[in-house]
């Protein structure tokens, strides 16, 4: 009798003293009002309470920034049910995490949220030797001069695109716009990245269903999100599914590995070469002569190309809706980029297809269009958020003070950091001549490291050029020829809701109107 009494003090006495250790780390540091007992579960509480349920975290920064008066950066007390946190809302601290001192990633938090679609070496997540021999091998498929060879297969991608929009505008259906975006930027990183073709705008295709199938497991009620899944279904899902995911893949890498390996066929000037393809040759002292790929090696390659493509295509999709949703309501930015479009492609909106293909170069003179993506990007991150992991010794200084970074999860908040009317005026207006100002003294000039949608540093966005690509040339193709008009219920709206990273809500529920000129 007197054993289990014994148990339950010394556990209750463990617990108080873990809280006290936990709830100490915070005097002195900045941050919201801080309780002694629940930290800051009463400010978070608060913050979710003025947004939807469903609402993506990043938003939660800024909010906190302007409601509670915080500085560039400020401590989190979410323990247990999250570690201690440090969230940077500054560009020049956010340098000093990112690229000076290049912090690793919180490994252990992101893959919780990307390992069952990624796998454990994604170079999102993976650090040192890892994460160096991924990104080193993929690096030259992505050169700028390299991608403008993929240009005609993009040209296609969104001429289907086209004609599966003309489909719904001549019907007047009522479309969700993130997925029909998504399947033709997925056919768009397949093609590109890994030079397969899919169907996924006309059919489904069993590559893209795996894909947002394992996606669509990922918890997003409080205990799951916070805690643990506590879904033995769904965690036996995400195990079925991710091994399915994991053969398909596997399949496809080891298909290429034979393609590619046959250097009497195929080489770097080959048009279809595609990052993977540079990848495999990288590593083609781990091939052998059978084809056959060390373990290892192997596991990289389906990390990498899962990465590359799911996220690609994940974020730009949710981009170019962010995109059509602002234009929607801005007819001076409409304006002025079909005014763009017309004096680079001449007036029949038909033509910039043949004229892409013939040259490529034309992409990268479009600083309009390259605006009001930046724009779009700085207002709705599809990733707002880079985690990183603070370490011993290693502090972010300001004001010649310093402050620590460990035992910290350090949030580099993007989103935060874009919407600070001390840095980007009018931050809550869309505007994208705000780009286009070279003035410093100009109240619009965007401060060198302020933008920050593909992070700084070694670790920014590999695909970043393939991105702003893709999402040039849909829109020299769509928007003198259609209009996309957001179509919520009433009571309901546009917000950025968590599902992996920062989607539209509801998919983004629209209709298709023709442009009459385009016609």
């Amino acid at each position: 009798m007197i054993l289990p009494i014994v148990l339950v003090i010394a556990i209750i006495a463990y617990a108080l003293l873990r809280l006290h250790q936990q709830r100490s780390l915070f005097k002195d540091l900045p941050g919201p009002p801080h309780h002694a007992i629940w930290g800051h579960f009463l400010v978070m509480r608060d913050i979710a309470g003025q947004l939807p349920p469903d609402a993506a975290p990043q938003l939660f920064a800024n909010m906190m920034r302007r409601q509670y008066g915080l500085g560039d950066f400020f401590y989190l007390d979410l323990w247990p049910l999250a570690p201690p946190q440090l969230v940077i809302a500054h560009p020049d601290l956010a340098s000093q995490v990112t690229q000076k001192m290049n912090l690793p990633k919180e490994s252990h938090i992101m893959l919780k949220w990307t390992g069952n679609i990624l796998g454990a070496k994604s170079m999102v997540s993976a650090n040192g030797h890892d994460w160096l021999v991924a990104r080193k091998c993929f690096v030259p498929g992505f050169q700028p001069r390299k991608l403008q060879r993929h240009i005609p297969s993009i040209v296609e991608c969104a001429l289907d695109f086209c004609a599966v929009m003309e489909g719904h505008a001549k019907e007047r259906n009522k479309i969700t716009m993130e997925d029909l975006c998504a399947r033709m930027i997925f056919n768009i990183a397949a093609k590109v990245i890994l030079g397969i073709d899919c169907d996924a705008q006309r059919d489904d295709d069993e590559f893209l269903t795996l894909f947002r199938t394992q996606a669509s497991l990922a918890p997003s009620d409080f205990w799951s999100r916070y805690l643990y899944d506590i879904s033995p279904r769904r965690n036996y899902l995400k195990y079925k599914n991710g091994r399915a995911l994991d053969r398909y893949v596997g399949r496809l890498v080891d298909r290429k590995v034979v393609e590619t390996t046959d250097e009497e066929t195929k080489s770097d000037d080959d048009k279809d070469y595609s990052p993977t393809d540079y990848a495999i040759h990288a590593n083609r002292k781990n091939i052998n002569s059978q084809g056959v790929v060390e373990k290892e090696t192997r596991e990289m390659l389906m990390a990498s190309v899962k990465t590359l493509i799911f996220a690609g295509h994940d974020t730009s999709a949710s981009t170019l809706c962010y995109t059509y949703a602002a234009l929607n309501n801005h007819p001076k930015v409409v304006k002025r980029l079909r005014e763009e479009h017309d004096a680079l492609f001449g007036k029949d909106p038909k033509n910039a297809a043949d004229m892409l293909r013939a040259e490529p170069h034309l992409v990268s003179e479009l600083p309009y269009t390259l605006a009001v993506i930046k724009e779009a990007l700085r207002m709705w991150p599809p990733t707002g958020v880079s985690l990183r992991h603070g370490l011993e010794d290693y502090t972010i200084e300001q004001s010649g003070e310093e402050w620590p970074t460990a035992p910290f999860a350090v949030l580099v908040n993007n989103c935060a950091t874009m919407r600070r009317s001390d840095i980007f005026k009018d931050p809550d207006r869309f505007y994208p001549e705000r780009f286009l100002v070279r003035d410093e003294n100009d109240p619009y000039f965007v401060p060198s490291n302020a933008f920050r949608a593909f992070e700084k540093g070694p670790r920014n966005c590999l695909g970043q050029t393939l991105a702003l690509m893709q999402l040039k040339i849909t829109l020299v193709m769509t928007v003198r020829r259609f209009e996309f008009v957001p179509a919520y219920d009433e009571g309901t709206y546009m917000y950025q809701t968590l599902d992996v990273t920062a989607k539209p809500s509801q998919g983004m529920p629209a209709y298709v109107n023709f442009v009459e000129q385009g016609l």
